[in-house]
């Protein structure tokens, strides 16, 4: 039988994406499930799916970039390479075919112009694009509501389900979630930490969304507050318990030693031994966890002829010692046995104290997330790997995938070793059913390149193949490793085609000596970097360089100092800007880097530049916005001001004494007179009441009109970017420029703009986001991040235990108290896993480089402990190189405020090498530079209807809400509303809050609207209890009338109607001051309608509001 399950495991550089390409090209010219007959349409048969959207397009623009090359060939075009290769491996594996460059060519341009026609079958996608689909097309089985909007954000979800958890506190009916939200504040007090939750809720709260932890968490769902609480107070008696056995042994000893007059000097090594042991166990302010039995201690306690006296020590006190010295050992021994006995309970049940007010928490967290989310109707990303898991999981053939696997006959999976388990076992029905059918499918991976563990990517996964290590014994899916067995082919690419073969050299060397050093320490290692050497091209020369750095010699200065060195000595060589890119492990130092070198007068492309709030024309609409949403008004008018003057090249507006005395004036001043002043000083006429009435698109549009933003050419990218956010805003959310400004507080640090591609600056991005990437020059400072979990980081885990029967999950830390536990093989699986998630950021980063690879890090004392990055450089520098030319120097660095140059350790690599390599020759990219933005105006043509949507509200055109009878129209609108004078500031109120009107404006309709209804002849229809039925707005169908076959509906819309018994009173109001004849004619067509329903008496009156007065009309 063939082997149809190719894995290739792809090191770095090693063509990956070529690799994907040509077998997904192989596969379509070939077409296997139709035994050699050609279809041009069968990439339809075909799934790949990817991690990332970009990984996405790159494999669609390769696969139809390499049939667009070899139809040109065909019609005489240059022969691409990737042809002959297809070719030569086709006629390898179906010898009898005979393939010809020429038929594969043809079918080449057949299958181009099919996917093109039928572009969306062409299905490379992401994974969760994927998974989509299957939701939309089963929402039925999976239960889920038939119309929902998928959320991709969980921060949103969480922050409003913590929000509406605390607004409880303090209600009656929640006292008990009040008590723990109460009690969880103060613990955090005592424990010197801040007593705000917020952040301690909403980080533990992440856990939700975890695939990993899900199953976990599910198992707290059937505890209720009251339980916890409970539980808390047995896991307070069972610790107090111990302790207090402890330190009553301990206290005994104690007293013993002070009975006898013996100081903690007398005893052998002195205050490191016998004394302190006892009196630190007797302490209660010392946890009794933290008094360890050392070497020396352990010798004195269990070995008979040690000494335990000083020999400083008096006779008096030596004889002293020697008496209370077999009552002092019986002593150690009880608390020994006890602590033995209880040790790991023990340690479990601290670790539960310190997080027993979260794991509480879980559950109102989530269940308010339900909440949410079924009032919303809302199915967050997260979900879906869940429920089509649950399925696949719970069918011995799943039925979801019944017709699905019948359009797929061949599965490819790229970026495997970022697969989390569910993803995998959700995708497993679909790969073996096409190997049951002997046909190809395959993964593609890395796993030195596996740095997203953290969203739940599972490396090992990928090295344990054809194995399903995460499956459940004895279920469906364990089954399947026999196919994976019959049918699994590992192919490494060991060639490295990115870079120079100096760079790949020195790769190959550090990481096969660092791995040779840990392997003991962390067995995994040696199976996700077994292939790590890799083979070199033909591509000579390149450069690699260490520089390390003294920590005590302000080391961030000096290592920003250091990229400025390295920059100014790279672009001596001749490179330019563009070909050099800093990579750092987090975007704080992204953010150093980035400010240090504008400082310096250099220009960058970093991920806080390209940041969409970075544009001063973005924040002068964002100040503008708050302004009219009287949001912040007195910051927001002096930063509006400030932005304003820079961006018109008047700041110096604001200095010295003129300063001091605009900010009083803005204090004290009202909108009218601040926005009077921006007219006189800046020219610029801002109509805030009007901006304040429009939707919020064209509110941005006009914004951008009135400042004249399509003359800034350097802002348009970030102008254009910010339109679109609010389009995307607006068609999700609404026009509410409150929730739209709540939006953009919590998402403007995360939205940017693409990279543009044709300045020459220098790039800096974290390592994760360079994944997948290469540049010429790669510089990365700050080579010191942690290979140890953080203090703060928790282990969940499953716990069967008499102790707490009724929970069965707990949480922990991750150290060395924690492996004296039963879950000890646990905690040293997290270490192993953390450690090689920073090992595989730096695997990541160090082959990034094509030309020269300069690494900035710490110097470290030597010793076992492998802490940071750091330590691992100067491990490798310690050890013999004989392959390698290492050359040693002390350069010097000069910071700007320093009179005496810095001293730093400089090994350069291959410092033999004549050869001076070329400038990368970078590939030259039309660009078009759009100089502003192009948008139309439409405020004269579209008439908009407030986001209220209600039934019977009028429509105001844009063109209307700008004119001069814009009093005259609110006033109409709120009349719309309006049933008796009592209701007039309740709908006020509504207007206000649905963002119509201002709180300035409010007094000024209101008086308006006073004066109408206290017209004589007006009064009597607005006042309570006349027991009219009242109409406003409410839309009147005519008798349809037949116009050649066909009929036709009109109807008539009057402002307001009132009925009782057989009057009516029609009043309709009219903005301006003079009665037209169109007035009078329109209500008595309102008349005549009534009349002919039967009513005798009709009263039309005509209500001009501005003035106002009356007119009846007869």
């Amino acid at each position: 039988m063939d082997k149809q399950f190719k894995v290739y495991s792809s090191s770095a550089g090693s063509g990956k994406t070529f690799t994907l390409t040509k077998e997904y090209l192989k596969i379509v010219f070939t077409a296997p499930a139709l035994e050699g007959e050609f279809r041009s349409d069968y990439f339809k048969s075909i799934l790949a799916v990817t991690f990332t959207r970009d990984a996405t397009n790159e494999m669609k623009d390769r696969i139809l970039d390499s049939l667009s090359d070899m139809r040109d060939y065909l019609n005489g075009g240059e022969k691409p390479f990737i042809l002959k290769l297809i070719v030569d491996e086709l006629n390898e594996e179906y010898p009898q075919s005979g393939y010809t460059e020429k038929i594969i060519s043809e079918r080449a341009e057949s299958i181009y112009y099919s996917i093109l026609h039928n572009y969306s079958d062409f299905a490379v996608s992401t994974i969760d694009s994927f998974n989509q689909k299957i939701v939309q097309a089963f929402k039925k089985d999976l239960e889920l509501p038939f119309r929902f909007d998928l959320q991709l954000d969980k921060d949103e979800l969480l922050q409003d389900a913590i929000q509406i958890i605390q607004d409880k506190a303090g209600k009656k009916e929640q006292s008990k979630l009040t008590q723990l939200l109460v009690d969880f504040a103060f613990r955090r007090a005592s424990e010197g930490n801040s007593w705000y939750l917020d952040h301690s809720l909403t980080s533990f709260g992440q856990n939700i969304f975890s695939e990993e932890k899900w199953n976990i968490i599910q198992n707290l769902s059937e505890l209720t507050l009251e339980d916890f609480e409970r539980l808390r107070k047995e896991i307070i008696a069972f610790n107090t318990k111990i302790e207090n056995q402890v330190r009553e042994l301990a206290q005994k000893g104690a007293e013993l030693i002070k009975t006898n007059q013996i100081e903690a000097a007398d005893f052998a090594y002195g205050n490191s031994t016998i004394h302190p042991y006892f009196n630190k166990l007797a302490n209660p302010d010392v946890s009794i966890l933290d008094v360890e039995v050392k070497a020396r201690l352990s010798k004195l306690f269990n070995d008979n002829s040690s000494k335990w006296h000083s020999s400083k020590a008096s006779s008096a006190a030596q004889q002293a010692i020697e008496l209370i010295r077999p009552q002092l050992v019986d002593l150690h021994l009880q608390i020994n046995s006890i602590l033995q006995d209880v040790e790991s309970d023990y340690i479990i049940a601290k670790e539960l104290d310190k997080n027993i007010y979260l794991l509480s928490s879980i559950n109102e967290i989530s269940n308010e997330i339900n909440r949410l989310k079924e009032e919303k109707n809302i199915v967050h990303i997260s979900d879906i790997n869940k429920k089509i898991n649950t399925v696949i999981e719970g069918q011995p053939v799943p039925y979801l995938y019944e017709r699905i696997g019948e359009k797929y006959n061949h599965i490819l999976i790229d970026e495997f070793q970022d697969t989390s388990m569910m993803q995998w076992h959700n995708l497993i029905p679909l790969v073996t059913h096409t190997l049951s059918k002997n046909l190809t499918s395959l993964v593609v991976g890395d796993p030195k390149q596996a740095i997203y563990r953290w969203r739940g990517g599972k490396a090992q996964m990928l090295v344990s193949l054809p194995e399903i290590t995460t499956a459940p014994e004895g279920s469906s899916l364990k089954d399947e490793e026999y196919t994976f067995k019959m049918h699994q082919e590992s192919i490494a690419l060991q060639t490295n085609y990115r870079s120079r073969s100096n760079v790949i050299t020195f790769n190959n060397h550090f990481f096969n000596l660092i791995v040779s050093k840990l392997k003991s320490d962390y067995p995994s290692i040696t199976q996700y970097y077994q292939d790590v050497a890799q083979n070199i091209t033909s591509k000579a020369g390149g450069n690699v360089s260490i520089q390390l750095l003294n920590d005590k010699q302000q080391y961030a200065d000096t290592s920003l100092y250091t990229v400025l060195n390295t920059i100014n000595n790279v672009i001596d060589k001749g490179y330019r800007y563009s070909d050099i890119a800093i990579l750092v492990r987090n975007n704080s130092h992204g953010v150093n880097v980035a400010q240090f070198l504008i400082e310096k007068g250099l220009r960058v492309v970093s991920s806080e530049s390209l940041l969409v709030n970075n544009s001063e024309a973005v924040q002068l609409s964002i100040c503008l916005l708050k302004i009219i949403s009287s949001k912040d008004i007195e910051a927001e008018k002096l930063h509006l001001y400030r932005i304003l003057s820079k961006l018109t090249k008047k700041s110096n507006l604001l200095q010295g004494k003129k300063y001091l005395d605009f900010t009083l004036n803005v204090q004290n001043s009202d909108l009218p007179t601040f926005f009077k002043h921006i007219k006189d000083e800046f020219n610029i006429n801002i109509d805030y009441n009007a901006l304040n009435l429009l939707p919020l698109y064209d509110l941005i549009e006009e914004i951008y009109n009135i400042f004249n933003f399509n003359n800034l050419e350097d802002q348009q990218i970030y102008l254009q970017r910010f339109l679109d956010i609010i389009l995307d805003f607006s068609n999700i959310k609404g026009n509410h420029l409150l929730d739209f400004l709540t939006f953009w507080e919590t998402k403007s640090d995360k939205l940017s703009i693409n990279s543009p591609q044709s300045e020459d600056s220098i790039e800096i991005l974290t390592i994760h986001k360079s994944k997948g990437l290469q540049y010429p020059i790669v510089i990365m400072p700050f080579a010191d991040w942690k290979t140890t979990p953080y203090p703060t980081e928790k282990l969940w885990l499953e716990w069967e235990n008499n102790l707490f029967p009724d929970l069965n999950t707990t949480i922990m830390g991750i150290n060395k108290t924690t492996e004296k536990t039963l879950f000890s093989g646990d905690v040293y699986k997290e270490k192993e896993a953390t450690f090689l998630d920073a090992f595989n950021v730096l695997y990541v980063a160090m082959t990034r480089a094509e030309e020269e690879l300069h690494i900035i890090g710490k110097e470290t004392k030597s010793g076992n402990s492998i802490q940071h990055i750091s330590h691992l450089f100067n491990l490798f520098l310690n050890q013999e190189n004989e392959d390698l030319h290492i050359d040693k120097k002390e350069i010097e660095i000069t910071l700007d405020d320093e009179n005496e140059p810095i001293l730093i350790s400089e090994y350069s690599f291959f410092d033999d090498v004549e050869e001076k390599v070329d400038s990368k020759k970078k590939e030259e990219i039309e660009n078009y530079n759009l100089p502003k933005v192009i948008h139309s105006s439409s405020k004269s043509i579209i008439s908009l209807k407030s986001n209220n949507n209600e039934e019977f509200e009028s429509e105001l055109s844009i063109s209307e809400l700008l004119s001069t009878q814009r009093k005259g129209l609110l006033v109409h609108k709120a009349f719309e509303k309006l049933n008796t004078i009592n209701d007039l500031d309740k709908v006020l109120e509504e207007l206000k809050y649905s963002g119509a009107i201002t709180s300035n404006e409010i007094h000024s309709i209101k008086e308006q609207m006073l004066k109408v209804m206290d017209l004589e002849e007006l009064k009597e229809y607005f006042l309570e209890g006349r027991n009219y039925k009242v109409l406003n707005e409410r839309e009147l169908i005519l008798r349809p009338k037949r116009i050649k076959g066909l009929s036709t509906v009109k109807s008539l819309r009057p402002d307001r109607v009132l009925v009782k018994d057989k009057k009516v009173i029609i009043i309709d109001y009219k903005t301006g001051n003079n009665p037209q004849e169109s007035h009078i004619q329109q209500i008595k067509k309102y008349g005549e309608y009534f009349q002919s329903l039967g009513y005798k008496e009709i009263e039309k009156i005509l209500v001009y509001t501005e003035v106002p007065f009356c007119k009846i009309v007869t």
